[in-house]
């Protein structure tokens, strides 16, 4: 699905991005520590499957927390780590529930939980990973369970408004994509900066641009997935590619093919030619408009952060950051000229 950061949730940042691990290497293993004393129910059967749930994953969403804390001058406490491990758990019990939704075989290299212990199983696991996640939120500052709430009602949200983008015809719009990715992605890396905000001494109206460069750059990173869908390497991933059509989900890139009225999206859809609908797909223009969308969200991201009382510096350079990572990690070789020349103008 759009949301499931389907393409390389099981790799961690390599050297290249340096990030958090290496900006946040003792918080980071502290909220680790904090994610295994807490979930634990003392039952191996569920101990072990959870435990493997969370040892993947590249603990963005706690690394957003650790940094926006600190760009307003707290490096760590009990509530900051609190509050990050919330949104982790968050996030984890997200995955377990999204994978009974679409049936999904795999998670991070292993068979997903409900594949293994059934679905009734899986579905409680998640609950009680929501639980955990809750408490946590509890246990830190005093404006987190409200952030964190709020983000969990937004992803439910967005999960239901799935089948309806499913079932648009042709295809859904550009704003219908929008809103629905601020659901299920931007509304969680939201929540990360603002628990780290709040476990600071942010401002009112710093809260407010920290929780703009959040949905901004939480949609870079799901377009950026999205778009490796199309233009990445599946020996780069570990993953297939081409998964977001045979569902019925169209990125950016999509959309503009669709809307070309020289090209033959359209006709490859309704002969449901795969192979030629992402052919159309991978013309220039199109990545091209991708890639510039997605650059548009990182600069709106990075200018939310102007005026800001706090050294942000770390934050405003993440989502082009990103951005050059993710497509120089893992778009195929072969990716054609202009599309190339948007990746070398992000490596200059």
């Amino acid at each position: 699905m759009i949301g499931s950061e389907k393409c390389h949730s099981d790799r961690s940042f390599d050297d290249t991005m340096g990030w958090p691990r290496t900006s946040y290497g003792s918080e980071i293993d502290d909220v680790d520590t904090l994610l295994d004393q807490t979930c634990r129910l003392g039952d191996p059967f569920i101990d072990e499957p959870i435990r493997g749930l969370l040892a993947g994953g590249k603990r963005l969403r706690p690394g957003l927390a650790l940094a926006t804390a600190r760009a307003f001058g707290t490096d760590s406490s009990p509530e900051l780590l609190a509050g990050a491990a919330s949104v982790e758990l968050l996030h984890a019990a997200s995955l377990v529930h999204d994978d009974i939704v679409d049936d999904s075989i795999h998670r991070r290299g292993a068979p997903t939980i409900h594949r293994t212990l059934g679905h009734g199983t899986a579905i409680l696991i998640g609950d009680l990973l929501l639980a955990w996640g809750g408490g946590l939120a509890s246990a830190s500052s005093r404006r987190a369970p409200e952030i964190w709430h709020t983000a969990f009602g937004r992803l439910t949200a967005a999960q239901l408004a799935e089948d309806q983008l499913r079932a648009a015809e042709p295809v859904h719009s550009l704003d219908d994509l929008i809103s629905y990715l601020e659901g299920k992605t931007a509304a969680l890396i939201q929540a990360s900066c603002l628990i780290g905000a709040a476990c600071s001494t942010a401002s009112e109206s710093d809260l407010v641009a920290v929780a703009d460069f959040g949905t901004h750059f939480g949609l870079v990173f799901q377009m950026v997935d999205d778009l490796l869908d199309v233009i990445g390497s599946a020996d780069k991933l570990g993953k297939p590619i081409e998964q977001d059509l045979p569902h019925g989900l169209f990125g950016v890139a999509a959309q503009s093919a669709y809307a070309d009225p020289d090209g033959d999206l359209s006709s490859a859809l309704e002969r449901a030619d795969l192979h030629a609908a992402y052919g159309a797909i991978r013309r220039p223009k199109h990545i091209d408009a991708a890639i510039a969308r997605i650059l548009d969200h990182a600069r709106t991201a990075v200018n939310a952060l102007a005026g800001v009382d706090g050294d942000t510096a770390e934050l405003r350079v993440l989502p082009e950051r990103y951005i050059r990572w993710s497509l120089l990690s893992y778009a195929h070789d072969s990716t054609h000229a202009s599309a190339q020349s948007a990746l070398n103008d992000l490596r200059r």
